[in-house]
């Protein structure tokens, strides 16, 4: 069988997104939910502090919710990609599941790929896309009940580093970071057959531990910036080359805790 075949790659695509499609939708609306109880949080809160009563604070105050609103949001947006980066292949850890994606007419590159593009289009419409949903509705709510309305979309993109606005070395080392993230959770989901979230976490927090360490010891000031933004490129790789040589190494049955 050829390596990768565009034919057979789209109908795994087909399949992933045709069986994935139910949990997509419940966990962006789950994360629509999340949102609209962080707009109701806020609002909450300042209710509370007796805050939301003179009218003419009423545009300042709906400005201040926003921002905390869609600081909060950017936060919990994070979360839930990398939560759905290490939990990308827990369907497939079953037996009868994972039988099904072995035996598929395709290439392990085929499959892997194909995964990879679900979880992107899966963890777009369960961050962004679902904040803009809540935000529409928490829109609609404010003008219906006669309050000041401000889209809070815009400010939720603002919170994500450009350089436009900020340092290029924020700016590439934010998003080099994210990469990074991403292809270490991959991983974890590959490698791992049980407890993804937990154990993720567990690894990453010594890995972490052990690389401060390290790199407190070792680097000068000076040289921090380019040699961190080189080694997170080079673990970038390191973790998706893992993860796909991982997934090729799949069997039907494995040990209990590891797909080894």
């Amino acid at each position: 069988m050829k390596r990768f075949d565009l034919r057979r790659f789209k109908n795994v695509i087909a399949y992933d997104f045709t069986t994935g499609l139910q949990p997509m939708l419940w966990f962006s609306l789950g994360m629509v939910i999340v949102y609209l109880l962080l707009f109701g949080l806020f609002h909450n809160m300042h209710d509370a502090m007796g805050a939301a009563t003179p009218p003419e604070m009423n545009e300042f105050l709906m400005k201040a919710i926003i921002h905390e609103t869609t600081t909060a949001a950017i936060y919990a947006a994070y979360l839930f990609v990398l939560g759905a980066s290490c939990t990308i292949f827990r369907g497939a850890q079953r037996k009868a599941p994972r039988t099904v994606l072995l035996t598929l007419p395709a290439s392990n590159a085929e499959k892997f790929l194909s995964r990879w593009v679900y979880l992107v289009v899966f963890s777009l419409l369960g961050s962004i896309g679902a904040f803009v949903v809540a935000d529409l509705l928490h829109a609609g709510w404010m003008a219906v009940t006669g309050n000041p309305t401000i889209l809070a979309t815009r400010y939720f993109f603002d919170l994500i580093p450009n350089l436009e606005r900020d340092r290029t070395y924020d700016v590439i080392s934010y998003y080099a970071l994210m990469l990074t993230l991403h292809s270490f959770c991959l991983m974890c989901s590959v490698l791992f057959k049980k407890y993804h979230l937990v154990a993720t976490f567990v690894v990453g927090l010594l890995l972490l531990t052990v690389l401060n360490h390290l790199l407190r010891r070792l680097l000068t000031p000076e040289s921090k910036e380019p040699v961190l933004i080189g080694l997170m490129a080079v673990c970038t790789v390191v973790f998706s080359a893992l993860a796909y040589r991982l997934f090729c190494r799949w069997q039907v049955v494995t040990r209990k805790f590891v797909n080894l």
